[in-house]
């Protein structure tokens, strides 16, 4: 590990190619680089560790082929700059992620991180097109938001700000619906666009129409038209929940890495 260095602003350019070779994985810290953040500890080479603002938890990258004392050592950086006795949390790479667990944290999330190079269309054709979300369909998406957010264990859902969130991707023209062959809503999700990446977010089926494929034509078709874009089409899943795991496996996805979420 090289000198560590304290930023209290976006980090420089030297960083961003770290994360660069794993896109997937990173895709959210190389976004919060970018930006203003609270505190950024690295070494420019091996670990970055990223703090944006409370309640957030702290981003920590770590190589990918550190071994068990360099992920030590990190862990210890990470001790003594976001004490989890202070109520930071943090989302790290599994192997790190044992090692806290190892102190008594306790992981509350892990997500797959996906990459997809050529999208595969569903053997299950359900019946209906997909499409951009109006805005006045922007009631819906709001409720649908507020029920992924809850189903995701990402919060409660608040109605005035889900409207707000469902309005601005609408309004972005990244926000898109399954119909159905009579023209209704099955299934959403949303694109976070970032450069030349571009990350399928909220991917969420109407509960009474789950198991009919929707979700998957739906994310097929968004990854199709992605990739039509020459850009790269990423996305996250819960690594505990099968279904959608083998959903985006089966239209072309391929696993990147895990990101755990851990706290005390």
């Amino acid at each position: 590990m090289m000198k560590l260095e304290r930023l209290t602003q976006a980090s420089d350019a030297r960083d961003l190619p770290l994360i660069e070779g794993e896109p997937a994985a990173f895709s959210v810290l190389h976004k919060i680089l970018a930006q203003p953040c609270e505190k950024i500890i690295t070494d420019h080479a091996r670990l970055i560790l990223c703090h944006s603002a409370r309640p957030y938890p702290v981003w920590v990258f770590t190589a990918a082929d550190a071994d068990a004392a360099e992920l030590e050592r990190a862990w210890q950086v990470v001790r003594a700059e976001f004490p989890p006795e202070a109520g930071f949390s943090y989302n790290v790479r599994d192997a790190l992620a044992e090692i806290a667990m190892r102190e008594g944290l306790r992981a509350t999330m892990r997500l797959n991180a996906y990459a997809c190079a050529q999208a595969v269309e569903p053997a299950r054709k359900p019946e209906g097109y997909f499409g951009a979300a109006m805005m006045s369909e922007a009631a819906l998406c709001a409720r649908w938001i507020g029920r992924f957010r809850e189903e995701c264990g990402l919060g409660q859902a608040d109605l005035a700000k889900d409207r707000e969130e469902a309005e601005r991707i609408i309004g972005a023209r990244r926000f898109f619906l399954w119909r159905d062959a009579q023209g209704v809503p099955c299934a959403m999700c949303g694109v976070r666009q970032d450069g030349r990446d571009a990350t399928l977010t909220h991917v969420y089926t109407d509960p009474d129409r789950r198991r009919q494929g929707y979700a998957a034509s739906l994310t097929y078709g968004v990854t199709h038209a992605i990739l039509a874009q020459q850009m790269r089409a990423m996305l996250y899943a819960d690594a505990d929940y099968a279904p959608s795991n083998a959903c985006y496996r089966g239209i072309g996805y391929r696993l990147e890495g895990t990101i755990c979420t851990v706290q005390r």
